[in-house]
């Protein structure tokens, strides 16, 4: 708020602030508190303390300072990543336009994916209506990626983890088995699930890999999607692990903050 404050007051005076460094803070004290306590904390400070305006996002981004640092620490012990004031500022930007009032609190899971992670099935083999968000995944007119798509990368993704995980344990069935799952390829499931039927591409598929070419293909395929860190901080498997919604955060970090960026940067000092 201060930073705030004095950039708009010196933006008018003949010394104005040139440079504002923000170091390993939090986005709002709420989604802190969530996620070192529990998600009711969130409103239990709200109650508690209404006028106490803890908004770092929202100062940051109104900041008329002609350059801005944010420094962060993915592994800091108080402050999780998902609730820094980095994740805070590209969540802001990338599905909330701009718009900073309860950045990064946790979020209810919609029930489709919930259900979806309850059957062990691909959210595209669990759409229940047409306007289901497993439709219409297009490249958006604005740039801008809904929270809806956003659930279905991050659900996509520990999908993979989940099933490369089953294949290095050894739960695959037999490629004979009928139980493929038409959304995920060459994925054998454990158990047919009820009202679903075999696709023959990915049962064909199948039956030409051996077992142990499936497993290596899966595990390799994780092995690269984990690693990916799109020079935002921490690799997807690290925000895969945390849950949907870390992961949705790791993506808007991706988005905002990532190697994309820097690449447009070094183009523009060699032109």
């Amino acid at each position: 708020s201060a930073a705030s404050t004095l950039s708009l007051i010196a933006s008018n005076s003949a010394n104005p602030i040139l440079l504002l460094i923000c170091d390993r803070t939090f986005c709002n004290l709420e989604a802190v508190a969530q996620r070192l306590v529990g998600k009711w904390t969130a409103n239990a400070i709200r109650l508690l303390a209404p006028f106490w305006n803890t908004d770092v996002a929202g100062n940051f981004l109104s900041s008329t300072c002609p350059c801005k640092i944010v420094a962060t620490d993915t592994a800091d012990a108080i402050i999780a990543d998902a609730s820094s004031l980095k994740s805070g500022i590209s969540v802001s930007i990338e599905l909330s336009g701009h718009k900073s009032k309860d950045v990064c609190w946790m979020r209810d899971i919609p029930r489709d994916f919930r259900m979806a992670e309850w059957e062990n099935v691909g959210i595209w083999d669990y759409i229940r209506h047409p306007s289901s968000p497993c439709h219409g995944l297009v490249w958006p007119a604005d740039k801008r990626i809904s929270l809806e798509k956003a659930y279905v990368f991050a659900y996509s993704a520990r999908r993979i983890g989940k099933v490369a995980t089953a294949a290095k344990r050894g739960l695959l069935l037999s490629t004979s088995s009928e139980s493929v799952n038409s959304s995920e390829g060459f994925e054998v499931s454990r158990c047919l699930v009820a009202g679903t039927k075999p696709d023959v591409e990915s049962h064909l598929v199948a039956s030409i890999l051996s077992e142990r070419e499936q497993v290596s293909i899966l595990t390799e395929l994780w092995y690269y999607v984990a690693c990916c860190d799109g020079l935002c901080g921490c690799t997807l498997g690290h925000a895969v692990k945390g849950g949907l919604d870390e992961t949705i955060i790791w993506l808007c970090n991706l988005l905002v903050f990532g190697g994309q960026h820097v690449a447009s940067e070094a183009a523009k000092r060699n032109d």
